[in-house]
Protein backbone atom coordinates (compact mmCIF):
# COMPACT_ATOMS: atom_id res chain seq x y z
CA UNK A 1 0.00 0.00 0.00
CA UNK A 2 1.27 3.45 -0.89
CA UNK A 3 0.48 6.88 0.53
CA UNK A 4 -1.50 7.87 -2.61
CA UNK A 5 -3.80 4.86 -2.03
CA UNK A 6 -5.00 6.14 1.35
CA UNK A 7 -6.64 9.50 0.69
CA UNK A 8 -7.21 12.34 3.16
CA UNK A 9 -9.79 12.97 5.88
CA UNK A 10 -10.57 16.23 7.64
CA UNK A 11 -11.88 14.56 10.79
CA UNK A 12 -11.33 11.11 12.31
CA UNK A 13 -12.78 10.55 15.76
CA UNK A 14 -14.13 7.85 18.02
CA UNK A 15 -17.68 8.40 19.23
CA UNK A 16 -19.91 6.43 21.52
CA UNK A 17 -23.15 5.29 19.89
CA UNK A 18 -25.37 3.50 22.35
CA UNK A 19 -23.07 1.13 24.20
CA UNK A 20 -20.62 0.84 21.31
CA UNK A 21 -17.61 2.92 20.34
CA UNK A 22 -17.33 3.67 16.63
CA UNK A 23 -14.77 5.44 14.49
CA UNK A 24 -16.13 8.16 12.22
CA UNK A 25 -14.12 9.35 9.22
CA UNK A 26 -15.55 12.61 7.85
CA UNK A 27 -14.75 15.53 5.55
CA UNK A 28 -12.84 13.33 3.14
CA UNK A 29 -11.25 14.85 0.07
CA UNK A 30 -12.42 13.02 -3.08
CA UNK A 31 -13.95 10.01 -1.29
CA UNK A 32 -14.34 6.82 -3.33
CA UNK A 33 -16.18 4.63 -0.87
CA UNK A 34 -18.87 4.78 1.78
CA UNK A 35 -19.59 2.53 4.74
CA UNK A 36 -23.17 1.97 5.84
CA UNK A 37 -23.67 0.66 9.36
CA UNK A 38 -26.92 -1.11 10.16
CA UNK A 39 -27.84 -1.60 13.81
CA UNK A 40 -30.95 -3.08 15.38
CA UNK A 41 -32.08 -4.80 18.54
CA UNK A 42 -32.79 -8.15 16.93
CA UNK A 43 -30.84 -10.11 14.33
CA UNK A 44 -34.04 -10.46 12.33
CA UNK A 45 -34.38 -6.68 12.09
CA UNK A 46 -30.76 -6.38 10.95
CA UNK A 47 -31.42 -8.98 8.24
CA UNK A 48 -34.51 -7.12 7.03
CA UNK A 49 -32.69 -3.77 7.03
CA UNK A 50 -29.82 -5.36 5.10
CA UNK A 51 -32.23 -6.71 2.46
CA UNK A 52 -33.86 -3.28 2.12
CA UNK A 53 -30.47 -1.60 1.79
CA UNK A 54 -29.36 -4.13 -0.83
CA UNK A 55 -32.54 -3.48 -2.84
CA UNK A 56 -32.06 0.28 -2.63
CA UNK A 57 -28.41 0.09 -3.68
CA UNK A 58 -29.36 -2.18 -6.59
CA UNK A 59 -31.86 0.43 -7.79
CA UNK A 60 -29.22 3.16 -7.64
CA UNK A 61 -26.74 0.92 -9.46
CA UNK A 62 -29.27 0.13 -12.23
CA UNK A 63 -30.12 3.81 -12.69
CA UNK A 64 -26.45 4.70 -13.04
CA UNK A 65 -25.75 1.79 -15.40
CA UNK A 66 -28.82 2.01 -17.66
CA UNK A 67 -29.86 5.66 -17.14
CA UNK A 68 -33.53 4.63 -17.07
CA UNK A 69 -36.14 4.12 -14.38
CA UNK A 70 -39.76 3.02 -14.18
CA UNK A 71 -42.19 3.58 -11.36
CA UNK A 72 -43.27 0.75 -9.10
CA UNK A 73 -46.40 -0.21 -7.22
CA UNK A 74 -48.04 -1.91 -10.21
CA UNK A 75 -48.07 1.27 -12.31
CA UNK A 76 -46.54 -0.48 -15.33
CA UNK A 77 -49.15 -3.25 -15.19
CA UNK A 78 -51.93 -0.66 -14.85
CA UNK A 79 -50.70 1.25 -17.90
CA UNK A 80 -50.43 -1.93 -19.99
CA UNK A 81 -53.97 -2.92 -18.96
CA UNK A 82 -55.26 0.54 -19.91
CA UNK A 83 -53.59 0.42 -23.32
CA UNK A 84 -54.86 -3.12 -23.97
CA UNK A 85 -58.38 -2.01 -23.04
CA UNK A 86 -58.15 0.92 -25.48
CA UNK A 87 -56.72 -1.31 -28.21
CA UNK A 88 -59.36 -3.99 -27.70
CA UNK A 89 -62.14 -1.60 -28.79
CA UNK A 90 -60.41 -1.27 -32.17
CA UNK A 91 -60.25 -5.02 -32.75
CA UNK A 92 -63.34 -6.66 -34.24
CA UNK A 93 -64.99 -9.77 -32.88
CA UNK A 94 -67.59 -10.93 -30.40
CA UNK A 95 -65.39 -10.80 -27.31
CA UNK A 96 -64.62 -7.09 -27.19
CA UNK A 97 -63.17 -6.00 -23.84
CA UNK A 98 -64.87 -3.05 -22.26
Amino acid sequence: MKAQDLGKAGLVEERKVGDDKMVFVEKCKHPRSVAILIRAGLERMVDEAERAMTDALSVVSDIIEYNKIVTGGGSIESEIAKQLRDYSTKVGGENNWR
